[in-house]
């Protein structure tokens, strides 16, 4: 009986992460299509957003790959690419010849706010359609959602701690 019960709660959240997950593609999609926005992968988009979250001091390659967890040889291929669409620029740190700061250019800034701004109107003419009795609905999830997002992040951190654990330092993210 109990495992019928944890069956039903395993269907139950695969069915709810796949429909957020269409809900943000959907969203992502029209936003970039009708502004014109460049396509990029899951990742790249996390580095911009982090990129430009760091402001005009801009952030080195080694604390992009720390916080997004992953090699630093991966955050230079996704640097690199973000530099051929005009996103980011390079240049070399204060004081260290060796060390380099990426920052967001002008343009990488407007395309953040593009997307943004893009995905807040589909989002918005998407909710213009629902019942009023669903946006309610929605707004008093959005707590919920919250809370959900935070023992989401707890059990990330948890799960990344345990990894780093069992595989030692060298399976940290490079710096």
């Amino acid at each position: 009986m109990e495992q019928d019960a944890d069956l039903a709660r395993l269907a139950e959240a695969t069915a709810f992460a796949e429909t957020m997950a269409s809900l943000w593609a959907l969203s992502t999609y029209i936003s970039r299509t009708t502004s014109a926005l460049p396509t990029l992968p899951p990742a790249q988009a996390s580095a911009l957003r982090r990129i430009v979250a760091a402001g005009s001091a801009g952030v080195t390659p080694s604390d992009l790959a720390a916080a997004m967890g992953v090699s630093r040889a991966m955050v230079s291929d996704h640097i690199r690419k973000l530099q051929a669409h005009g996103l980011v620029a390079r240049r070399r740190a204060d004081g260290d010849g060796r060390s380099a700061i990426v920052s967001v250019t002008a343009h990488g800034l407007e395309v953040h706010r593009s997307f943004h701004s893009g995905l807040a109107l589909a989002v918005a003419e998407a909710f213009s359609t629902l019942p009023h009795e669903d946006l309610e609905r929605i707004t008093r999830a959005e707590e919920s959602f919250t809370r959900l997002k935070e023992h989401l992040t707890a059990i990330a951190d948890r799960v990344g701690a345990a990894g780093e654990a069992a595989e030692g330092p060298s399976a940290a993210p490079a710096s």
